[in-house]
């Protein structure tokens, strides 16, 4: 506290998690120094209800686990309750944080600095590629995305970049035709990968007890995947919050039910005037919402208003 009084702030941010230390503390200094509390939120841990915790099998984590999300949830809602405003990174976790807690909320998404690519360098054949996390049962919907790309012929791949600690999920990958499985590459290579691609994969598991999970997740590479010029193509249940946001903007090819996806990759494949449209969108939608210098000024708009009162 003496700490905190000479800093003499005039606002307390807290980025919001799964700690209910960190939310007792920020109300405690709010209502302390006499100052608004601004929390952004970018998951719905609290409201959550299957145990995400590691070795979630073990009736006695199981117990524990529901324990904590009671103390989570009540520290979460003693905080919304003094906070001046929330900052969310979709209209749809905002939206369930007002019903919920009454809090009053904005929307500032995932940013990017990514520019689109000149195309040199891309193989006159589609080329698709998968950058990001595997985890969350990914790599299943990842691998079924490659196993059409093979039936539709058996030239074509899925290119994927990521980094797994799961010995299973690796050798699924590594042993699937469709995958060609490149492991973790720095930020610079990235960038040149999606500026190569012709359509750039995001998928998300259609298991329940992963779908449940994520339902307002906003996948932060999806903001540098529509800036990139290339096509983004969103394999995932319909319910979650980015498939029905890509589908409302038309920012990306949305494939919500399997029984659609070879049919949607052989579309893409032949028809380059289809890539480019979602690309085109893509790149519109990138500018008007997740533009990283209008991101940067919404956001400080939203601190100058709080502490202006």
């Amino acid at each position: 506290m003496s700490w905190v009084e000479a800093f003499d702030p005039h606002v307390v941010f807290l980025l919001a998690g799964d700690a209910p230390f960190l939310f007792a503390l920020a109300r405690r200094l709010s209502l302390t120094l006499g100052i608004p509390l601004v929390i952004m939120s970018n998951e719905d841990y609290y409201f959550k209800t299957r145990n995400y915790m590691p070795d979630s099998q073990s009736s006695l984590l199981s117990l524990m686990f529901r324990a904590f999300m009671r103390i989570l949830r009540r520290q979460a809602r003693l905080a919304f309750a003094v906070a001046s405003i929330g900052v969310f990174n979709s209209d749809g976790l905002r939206r369930v944080h007002e019903d919920a807690y009454g809090v009053q909320g904005v929307t500032v998404m995932p940013p990017t600095t990514l520019k689109p690519g000149v195309e040199i360098g891309r193989s006159p054949d589609v080329t698709f590629a998968y950058l990001g996390n595997l985890g969350h049962g990914r790599h299943v919907s990842i691998i079924e995305v490659g196993a059409a790309l093979q039936r539709l012929n058996p030239e074509l791949h899925l290119d994927v970049y990521g980094r797994t600690l799961n010995e299973n999920v690796l050798s699924d990958l590594q042993n699937s035709p469709g995958i060609r499985y490149k492991g973790v590459v720095p930020y610079d290579e990235v960038v040149s990968i999606m500026h190569r691609a012709h359509v750039l994969v995001h998928a998300e598991s259609f298991l329940e007890r992963h779908r449940s999970q994520i339902k307002y997740a906003f996948s932060t590479k999806l903001a540098d995947y529509m800036a990139s010029g290339a096509c983004p193509l969103i394999y995932a249940p319909p319910e979650l919050w980015l498939t029905r946001y890509l589908r409302e903007t038309g920012a990306a090819a949305v494939v919500s039910d399997p029984n659609d996806l070879e049919r949607t990759l052989d579309r893409l494949i032949s028809s380059e005037a289809e890539r480019s449209r979602y690309a085109k969108q893509a790149l519109m939608v990138a500018a008007r919402s997740h533009s990283f210098e209008g991101n940067i000024d919404r956001f400080q708009v939203v601190l100058r208003e709080v502490v202006s009162g």
